[in-house]
């Protein structure tokens, strides 16, 4: 029980910013590398400003519809009024506190992104959370009445100079988005961070198969109803086409997103949406940064799983110090001179720019698995097929990845060398040390012709780098259930023997193998508890499907990498 409960406190705190834990296998990324390619240069740090005197004002602000929530307001002593920052967040305001007041006296790197001598922040609670539990509960669409509310409130106080800006991460990004399509008429930018502005069965579901260790997640942090409810459905079966939260076209003003290769959501995806279906006037200052963070270490230094980028998270936060200073303080930032992208090289530990996503001069390059566990440009030659099972009662472990939960499991990348090469149902590709560095920057997609001997299988890539010193770090990994491989709607069982081509899409990247490394592909009939497992049979008994994987001129199985030319 006393396990139980620090487990439930550690979970309940994963979207506050708490210090990244410690692993033990650490090391630091490669180091940058000459390139040709446009480079964003790292602005000098920041002076600190020192301390500066503040004080923290409780405040219950009035919504229209009688309620009032909870708010702490941190104001610099100095006389004169302030752009507002307003952060509302479901986890307790009190959380903030620390993470402030180290920002107002010139430490910390989460709110240290801005000079806290000119700007006032606003932490107010959601309805019926903490603070504010005693405000009846609303409708569908309350959080973004809420949001619009309490940004028309901050402006009218004296301290205020009637610019208001919203930050914040997660579910403190998705409500910036609900409050933007409110349009108050003081919002004048917002920062959603690590947050998506829609559901879809895609987030739940990953090629089929429940994303296990995210909702499990999202169940110890508070939302078990939610977790519950996608658990529910299985299948594309409408319900989360009636769960968008917003329209993009009705967000009309400047916003910054802010993401990570590692995070649980997909933000070059949400950045394409608001670039196609947004606002014409927003869209001009429409912005993405994306580094190589995980879900809860964005912009942060230190360790993002196994590895360390360094200098990453201090760029990232004079990135968004940047932005705010532009739209709520007039500051000139550059901004207009450079393209709408700027993301992170990884393996390069370059920040590079582009205008679109993925970049221009992106080329699919097909690698195909060889006999004898090779990976080549070229066409595979004859060969039979290799086999592999897939045994709910010994799954091959997660180690890494896009994974929300952080105590029990490493999020971001991670080396696959001891727990997962080393399994007994693994098959391993692995090209030749590489002459020359291979930069890819966008979707990975793994094609594969598999046929199994029961009704059901999942089929699960990892790509990986081999460094020089024998790790196998992961860099992106996906996952799709064959009996859903012609919709997600209704399930299609296999026939025996049958060859299908399993098409399996994994997250989007930006990253160089350096020269001297080697590319990766491992296959396996699981990832677990990243992915729910599959009991392989209709009746949901538990049996081992014994799978073959095909790699020959008629099925010509291949990794397709998005070659940066």
């Amino acid at each position: 029980m006393q396990v139980q409960i620090v487990l439930a406190r550690s979970f309940a705190a994963v979207l506050f910013f708490i210090i990244t834990l410690s692993l033990p296998v650490a090391c630091r990324d490669a180091a940058v590398a000459p390139s040709s390619t446009p480079v964003l240069p790292a602005p000098s740090p920041k002076a600190p400003s020192g301390p500066v005197d503040f004080k923290i004002i409780p405040a219950r602000i009035p919504m229209s519809d009688g309620a009032k929530l909870a708010a702490d307001i941190y104001l610099p002593q100095t006389e004169g009024v302030f752009p507002a920052i307003l952060v509302q967040t479901p986890y307790d305001k009190s959380r903030f506190n620390p993470e402030l007041v180290g920002a107002m006296k010139g430490e910390g790197d989460a709110f240290g992104f801005f000079e806290t001598s000119s700007y006032a922040v606003v932490v107010v609670d959601w309805r019926g959370k903490f603070a504010s539990k005693d405000a009846p509960p609303g409708g569908v669409g309350q959080n973004g009445l809420d949001g619009y509310d309490c940004v028309e409130w901050v402006a009218r106080q004296p301290w205020c100079n009637g610019k208001v800006g919203t930050w914040g991460s997660s579910a403190l990004g998705n409500v910036q988005y609900q409050t933007a399509a409110r349009r108050p008429p003081h919002l004048t930018a917002i920062m959603p961070r690590v947050a998506d502005y829609s559901n879809s069965y895609d987030k739940y579901y990953t090629g089929g198969v429940l994303r296990k260790e995210y909702l499990d997640a999202m169940a110890l942090i508070g939302w078990g109803a939610f977790s519950r409810q996608a658990q529910a459905h299985p299948f594309d079966d409408g319900f989360y086409d009636r769960k968008d939260y917003i329209n993009p076209g009705d967000v009309r003003l400047p916003m910054l997103l802010v993401g990570g290769w590692f995070d649980i959501h997909d933000l070059t995806r949400v950045f394409n949406d608001f670039m196609a279906y947004g606002n014409v006037l927003a869209r001009k200052d429409f912005r993405l940064l994306i580094g190589p963070f995980t879900h809860e270490g964005v912009a942060r230094d230190g360790l993002q799983g196994q590895l360390t980028f360094p200098g990453a998270g201090s760029f990232a936060r004079e990135e968004q110090r940047k932005f705010f200073d532009r739209w709520l303080r007039g500051a000139d930032d550059g901004a207009k001179n450079i393209p709408r992208i700027t993301y992170y090289q990884t393996g390069k530990s370059e920040w590079r720019f582009s205008e679109v996503w993925p970049p221009s001069g992106v080329t699919p390059a097909p690698w195909y698995l060889q006999t004898g566990g090779g990976l080549k440009p070229s066409q595979p030659a004859e060969s039979r097929p290799d086999m592999f099972v897939s045994n709910p009662k010994n799954p091959v472990p997660t180690v890494g990845g896009n994974n929300l939960n952080r105590w029990t499991l490493i999020a971001g990348p991670a080396d696959q060398s001891k727990q997962v090469e080393t399994h007994a149902d693994v098959l391993i590709y692995t090209s030749e040390m590489l002459a020359d560095d291979l930069t890819i920057a966008g979707d990975i997609e793994v094609k594969l012709y598999v046929s199994s001997d029961s009704d059901d299988t999942d089929v699960a890539v990892r790509l990986t780098d081999v460094y020089p010193d024998g790790r196998s770090m992961l860099v992106s990994d996906s996952i799709q259930r064959m009996s859903l491989l012609e919709s997600f709607k209704t399930e299609q069982y296999l026939v025996l023997g049958q060859v299908y081509q399993v098409t399996i899409k994994a997250p989007a990247v930006a990253y160089t193998f350096l020269k001297g490394h080697k590319v990766r592909l491992i296959v396996t009939g699981s990832n677990y508890p990243r992915y729910a497992l599959n009991t392989n049979t209709r009746q949901g008994l538990p049996k081992t499907a014994t799978n073959l994987l095909y790699h020959d001129p008629e099925y010509p199985s291949a990794l397709i990498l998005p070659v940066m030319k």
